[in-house]
């Protein structure tokens, strides 16, 4: 694989500390975050701050706890500084509450979600009636306004299924479109969910698109399919490369900027949130 378009600019940071000292888990509060502490037969001490507020220090069994404080108290300044950052994007993208009327992104738009009540044996279901976004919902599953929490993983799964199937219509289609338009043919063109990525294309002429771009505007859509049809013919980021993205995508690097300003607007469809530590 020679091309992957990544989806995510803000990523975990890490340090890392080599000692001479030569799994256990403890707790350690240092003014205000909590660090967990893991212990293995290792030789290196290290800390991650990650994208969904854990802090994890990794440290030898034989090291002493005012070493790994001194270690924290030294990497405090941009342990903190990142998770400032991510509670700043953390407002912005707040988990899902699957309340009737919650906003969906789709195709650069924020549409309310509507619930419709269905009974019987019917099943949750969403898709447009009109240019309304409905999800329908079994009368058991609702608790007011609001979908019972422990049939939240229930009602994602067909929310997902949405996402998927709309790709399916718009994103393969389209992807044959440009194609022509660019004279350029991919051996194959999947669909998948991948972490961290929005595209990729290997050097057998395979592109893979994420299916969860259906959350983007059609233009930036447009770039991405483009920016992995390129690669067909230049297997890098060539002068060459970027030309022929801007012949089809002339604003493409206002697309990108819409790619990097907006990576988390798909975090509710992923298999593992970014944001939001499964614990909390």
């Amino acid at each position: 694989m020679f091309e992957q378009l990544r989806l995510f600019s803000f990523k975990s940071r890490s340090s890392v500390k080599r000692v001479n000292e030569p799994e256990e888990r403890e707790v350690i509060s240092y003014k205000d975050l909590n660090f967990v502490v893991e212990r293995a037969p290792r030789k290196r001490l290290s800390v991650q701050s990650k994208t969904n507020g854990h802090i994890k220090v990794s440290a030898s069994k034989s090291l002493s706890r005012s070493i790994i404080i001194e270690f924290i108290a030294e990497n405090y300044p941009w342990i903190a500084d990142h998770q400032r950052e991510m509670d700043k994007i953390r407002q912005k993208y707040p988990p899902k509450r699957f309340i009737h009327g919650e906003h969906f992104p789709f195709l650069g738009k924020e549409y309310p979600v509507l619930f419709q009540v269905v009974s019987g044996n019917k099943k949750f279901e969403m898709g447009f009636v009109g240019n309304q976004l409905v999800l329908d919902v079994p009368q058991k599953y609702l608790q007011g306004p609001e979908i019972k929490r422990e049939y939240h993983d229930l009602a994602l799964e067909k929310v997902k299924d949405f996402y998927k199937n709309a790709a399916r219509v718009f994103i393969l289609p389209r992807i044959d479109q440009l194609g022509n338009q660019m004279q350029l043919k991919p051996q194959k063109v999947s669909l998948r969910n991948q972490k961290t990525m929005w595209g990729s294309c290997s050097s057998a002429g395979a592109i893979s698109i994420n299916w969860k771009l259906m959350v983007a505007p059609k233009e930036v859509i447009d770039y991405v399919l483009i920016h992995e049809l390129a690669h067909l013919r230049h297997q890098n980021h060539s002068k060459a490369f970027w030309s022929l993205v801007s012949k089809y995508s002339p604003d493409y690097d206002s697309h990108r900027k819409w790619l990097r300003g907006n990576q988390f607007t798909c975090d509710f469809l992923a298999k593992q949130s970014e944001l939001y530590h499964p614990e909390s």
